[in-house]
C-alpha cells in the first residue's frame, strides 16, 4: 500500500468516524450547519458537526464566534460549572481532597475535564471511557481554566484529529461524553463521593 493510499484510507476513517453527527447537525440546523462543517471549519469539519450535535443552538452560535476550532473549548466552558471524575489512585488525590486543589499538569499529560454531569460512577466510566471506575467527581469553575483550555487530539494526543466527544477507547465504554483539556491549576468549588453521597465543599 502507497503513501497515497494510506492518506486516503486515514481521510475515509475520520469521514466515517463523524459521518453521523455530520447528518444529524445538517438534518437540524441546515445550511447553517453545513457552511460551518464543509466551509468556515472544513480541516475539522469532523469537530465542528460534533460540536453542533452535542451542543445544539449554542455550539452554532460559538462555531460563528471563533475563528478556529480550539477557541470553541474557551467560549464551551464559559461560566460554565466543569467537572472531573476522580478516584483514589488519581494523582494527588490527597491534596485534592484536603485541599480542593488539582495541580498544574505537564504539558504531555494534560488534566482532562468535561462539562457533562453524571451522578453515576458505572455512567462516567462508560461516557468518558476511563480505564478505572471513579469514585469521586470534582466540579470547578470553567472560568479559571479559560486562557488555556482546548479540544484534545484523538487517541490520547496522537491522532490527526479533534476528539469533542469521547470515542477512541469503545473498550472502555460507549463514550460520547464532553471532553477539554487544560494544564492549568485548578481550585474545586466541591467534592461529590459517588458510592456515598459524601459532598466535601471548598471555600
Amino acid at each position: 500500500m502507497g503513501i497515497a493510499d494510506k492518506l486516503d484510507n486515514a481521510v475515509l476513517y475520520i469521514d466515517n468516524l463523524f459521518k453521523g453527527a455530520r447528518q444529524r447537525a445538517i438534518a437540524k440546523y441546515g445550511k447553517e450547519a453545513e457552511e460551518l462543517i464543509y466551509v468556515k471549519f472544513n480541516k475539522d469539519g469532523g469537530a465542528a458537526a460534533e460540536i453542533i450535535d452535542h451542543y445544539g443552538q449554542l455550539g452554532i452560535d460559538v462555531l460563528k464566534k471563533v475563528n478556529k476550532i480550539d477557541d470553541t473549548a474557551k467560549e464551551l466552558v464559559k461560566n460554565k460549572t466543569v467537572y472531573r471524575a476522580v478516584n483514589e489512585t488519581t494523582y494527588n488525590f490527597h491534596k485534592l481532597k484536603a485541599q480542593g486543589i488539582i495541580d498544574a499538569s505537564p504539558e504531555q499529560y494534560p488534566t482532562y475535564v468535561s462539562l457533562d454531569k453524571y451522578n453515576n460512577a458505572d455512567i462516567i466510566k462508560s461516557k468518558l471511557q476511563l480505564p478505572k471506575k471513579p469514585t469521586w467527581v470534582a466540579e470547578f469553575d470553567g472560568n479559571q481554566i479559560l486562557s488555556d483550555v482546548r479540544l484534545p487530539n484523538g487517541k490520547y494526543l496522537t491522532a490527526e484529529y479533534k476528539e469533542v466527544l469521547c470515542k477512541s477507547y469503545p473498550d472502555l465504554g460507549d463514550g460520547g461524553g464532553s471532553q477539554f483539556i487544560t494544564n492549568s491549576p485548578i481550585k474545586i468549588k466541591r467534592l461529590i463521593n459517588l458510592e456515598t453521597g459524601e459532598v466535601i465543599n471548598f471555600k
